[in-house]
Order: C-alpha cells, then structure tokens, then sequence
C-alpha cells in the first residue's frame, strides 16, 4: 500500500512538474518585455499572471524502464488515474532554459476530465 501511494505522488508530481514547465516556458517565452541581467548572455523574461485550463488530457505511459541509483524496485502492471478537477497555484517561478531566466509572477493550472494511464512500467537501481 506504501508503494502505491508513494507512486501515486510521484505520478502527480511528475504530471505536475512537466505542465509547469511546459506552461511557464510557453506563458514567459509569449510576454514581449525583455531585459537583460547578469551576464551580458542572459536574458530575463517575466510574465505577470496566468491561468491555464487542461480539459480531457490523456497521458499514457508503456513499456518504460527507469533506472538510477537507490531507486526502490517497483513494477507496474496497470494503473489508471483519474483527475476530475484539480487546481495548482504558483505565486512566483524563475527557472533558466538555454541561458534565458524565465519568470511566472502568478500562475494558475486547472486540470479537468483527464486521466493518466499506466502500463507495465518498472523502476530499480542500477
């Protein structure tokens, strides 16, 4: 039971982590004020709020092998999840891709209707 719920979360996590990063970057990368700080390499671009609305995402994932040092050794058949409406607020992210800092004052993500799958994926040490 420990391990489902400590894949649970490390499923959302990771749901949450990539629409975060994909939104920020989209939503920073749109706003049109630049300004340079730092080195003269580094660009800085801040947008001040955001919403964002995921309705009917499907993700699947199949046939994975994740590997790493000290990973616990899991293995998934099949697992489905369902999100019937979630919401996750950002009240300030600054992360750097390919040398631009990339900035979200306020940033509000809701997820409808959508659901993970999972299929005979596997987690271990190396």
């Amino acid at each position: 039971m420990r391990d489902s719920t400590l894949f649970r979360r490390g499923a959302v996590a990771l749901l949450v982590s990539v629409l975060v990063v994909s939104a920020g970057a989209s939503t920073a990368l749109a706003d049109a004020g630049t300004s340079d700080t730092g080195p003269s390499n580094v660009q800085s671009e801040h947008a001040n709020e955001s919403d964002i609305t995921i309705n009917g995402l499907d993700l699947a994932f199949k046939d994975i092998q994740i590997t790493g040092n000290a990973l616990p050794e899991m293995s998934i058949d099949e697992r489905t999840y369902s999100i019937d409406e979630r919401t996750i607020a950002l009240n300030g992210m600054t992360m750097t891709i390919n040398d631009t800092e990339i900035g979200v004052n306020e940033l509000t993500i809701t997820i409808e209707e959508s659901t993970l799958s999972i299929q005979n994926v596997g987690i271990g040490s190396e």
